[in-house]
């Protein structure tokens, strides 16, 4: 009678439990590093708001945007007042600050600007 070659039933078994091992160890620290990458780009977003608003309010004699017109006058041309234009002249001579205001990657707000 010819044998046939294969794993039994006890080996399979084994190597069932070990993966199972392995994804209980590894799929914490993989969602752990996941938020933690959002964190990291969370902090650095807010690094490049801050040094846009420095810099807005170092050439604007110590004021910041308003509520009203934050984006607009952080992304666009503005002048002494704060007045903004798409364009640069000799009235709207300061910025723009940002390309774009960064949107949240993380968080309940995530997708949005606020």
């Amino acid at each position: 009678m010819k044998r046939t070659r294969g794993f039994s039933l006890v080996e399979l078994v084994i190597v069932i439990v070990i993966i199972g091992v392995i994804a209980a160890i590894a799929v914490p620290r993989i969602s752990r590093g996941a938020a933690g990458a959002g964190a990291s780009a969370l902090r650095g977003d807010l690094h490049v708001l801050r040094n846009a608003l420095d810099m807005y309010s170092a050439e604007h004699g110590s004021t910041y945007p308003a509520i009203l017109t934050f984006e607009a006058q952080l992304t666009q041309f503005t002048s002494d007042a704060g007045a903004t234009s798409v364009t640069k002249d000799a009235t709207y001579k300061y910025g723009p600050y940002l390309v774009a205001v960064p949107v949240l990657k993380v968080g309940d707000g995530k997708g949005s600007k606020t």
